[in-house]
């Protein structure tokens, strides 16, 4: 099995990777047929990851709809029907298993383990858009601490998120219905659910803030991207979480915290540039880990040759033979 760093100098063409991460799920957003991309997730996780480590950490994906949500943030009836109603899928005995997410998050809050969700968004209307859908990538990452557990968001459009205070349903090509809000609406949403999560499973104790301390608000790693390339910074971010969640990083004469212990600290931002640094070639040192205003205009320079650049990574990574899954069983 080859590393994922050598295949940063994949030159394969955008249409050829985006669809051979439909092939396999990755960029597939319909809830059906997960098996592959997830054995996948489990596979490196495995390679990654010590024995102990792996055992503790669950890959999930769910996805929800911010069309039935925004609109109903504050109804809290529609709202708790809506939050009790979201599902999550993972992978149990070598199975995809489909359960209620708050069944989900219970069961593996009492077992103490690291969960790890790759969070997809339908209808991410935060603007006006000329379609009626769009559909946003995002990650949620609960870490058990003493006898609670924190709950941090990953959104890759970093601190450009400040903006999405609006949420748009588009009624006509001329007209369209804008709810406004006096906060960003993911957090909005986060606060809520995580209040329903702590109201609703017994010795629930989940800690989310709406501040730079639980919430991504680095670099907009998006900022080139007009392609569709928000499906790869969950793994990406995943495949980081896996290989240093516990080991400190060592590059370039520069040692930083483990990503455990980033986010513990605080240190989100650092944590989550800490995944993508390497792709946008900035030496990795502490003073480039912290510079929003360094990576963002990296990100601008780069333009779509960024995003091109971590999906090919990826995607080739992930779809090595090593990585590839029985005929028979992916049926």
């Amino acid at each position: 099995m080859k590393s994922i760093e050598q295949f940063t100098t994949n030159k394969n063409k955008i249409s050829y990777t985006l669809k051979k991460a439909y092939d396999i799920g990755l960029s597939d957003s319909d809830p059906e047929n997960r098996y592959e991309s997830m054995r996948r997730m489990e596979k490196m996780k495995n390679t990654l990851s010590s024995t102990s480590l792996s055992n503790n950490i669950v890959y999930s994906e769910c996805n929800i709809d911010f069309m039935e949500i925004i609109p109903n943030l504050n109804n809290s009836n529609v709202l708790t029907e809506l939050f009790e109603s979201m599902t999550v899928q993972y992978l149990m005995d070598d199975m995809v298993a489909d359960d209620m997410m708050s069944c989900f998050l219970q069961e593996m809050m009492e077992r103490n383990k690291i969960i790890f969700v790759n969070l997809c968004i339908y209808n991410y209307n935060t603007e006006r858009c000329d379609y009626d859908e769009s559909v946003h990538g995002t990650t949620i990452v609960l870490i058990p601490t003493d006898n609670s557990y924190k709950l941090y968001y990953i959104n890759s459009h970093g601190q450009d998120i400040k903006d999405a205070k609006e949420f748009h349903i588009i009624l006509t090509q001329r007209r369209c219905k804008v709810f406004r809000f006096n906060d960003i609406i993911d957090f909005i949403f986060l606060e809520k659910y995580v209040k329903f999560l702590n109201n609703s499973i017994k010795n629930s104790n989940i800690t989310y803030e709406n501040n730079s301390k639980y919430n991504y608000m680095g670099a907009n790693l998006q900022g080139g991207d007009s392609h569709g390339f928000c499906f790869a910074f969950p793994y990406l971010i995943y495949h980081h979480m896996c290989k240093y969640y516990n080991k400190r990083i060592t590059k370039n004469n520069t040692t930083i915290p483990s990503f455990k212990t980033l986010l513990l600290n605080n240190d989100i931002n650092i944590a989550i540039h800490s995944c993508f640094i390497d792709y946008l070639k900035i030496p990795f040192t502490h003073k480039n880990l912290n510079d929003i205003d360094l990576l963002d205009n990296t990100v601008v320079k780069m333009d779509y040759r960024f995003v091109k650049t971590i999906g090919n990574t990826f995607v080739s990574y992930i779809t090595q033979p090593y990585f590839k899954i029985s005929e028979e069983r992916s049926i």
